[in-house]
């Protein structure tokens, strides 16, 4: 994206981009940031609406993985037992692989998705006995109007006590 929009003209220092995300994953708040602070935009908004958005210019599509192969990858994530549905590709990825992978829980309730998703993220997580679980894909910048803010995705109480739990098996195992 930094490429593209460098070829618009908008410089974006991937050193900065890196700084803001604070040594986590970087995502396309970071960018919106540093253009903001580089006053080539007023607004977040403004710097999805015109550039960064999925159709906008400068959007570079990230690889999406299956999900075998990010726990097989991912050391920390298959320790942890995350799975966020929207990394990976195909519509099959939640049904067959995902019972030979070490998680607990399924990203479930999230901000983009619709009623229908989450219907069917729930089911998902049901069929495997995974906690469905919720996400606001917040990454440390207050982004406006264009992200979801810690706290805002409703989460039924049912979730927070399987994985408390969760947590206190965890803990008697070691």
């Amino acid at each position: 994206m930094i490429a593209k929009l460098a070829e618009m003209g908008i410089l974006v220092s991937l050193e900065r981009v890196k700084e803001l995300s604070q040594g986590g994953s970087i995502g396309r708040p970071h960018i919106a940031q540093v253009m903001l602070e580089n006053r080539q935009i007023t607004s977040f908004r403004e710097a999805f609406d015109k550039y960064i958005s999925h159709d906008g210019p400068a959007y570079v599509e990230r690889e999406k993985i299956t999900l075998s192969r990010q726990y097989n990858y991912d050391t920390v994530r298959s320790v942890t037992g995350s799975s966020t549905p929207s990394k990976f590709r195909g519509s099959g990825c939640h049904t067959k692989p995902i019972a030979r992978c070490r998680i607990s829980w399924l990203e479930t309730y999230y901000g983009c998705y619709t009623g229908e998703v989450i219907e069917n993220l729930t089911g998902v997580a049901k069929r495997h006995g995974l906690i469905p679980t919720g996400g606001s894909d917040y990454h440390g910048i207050s982004a406006g109007d264009i992200g979801a803010e810690i706290g805002s995705i409703d989460v039924p109480v049912e979730s927070f006590e399987q994985l408390a739990i969760l947590s206190r098996n965890r803990k008697t195992k070691r």
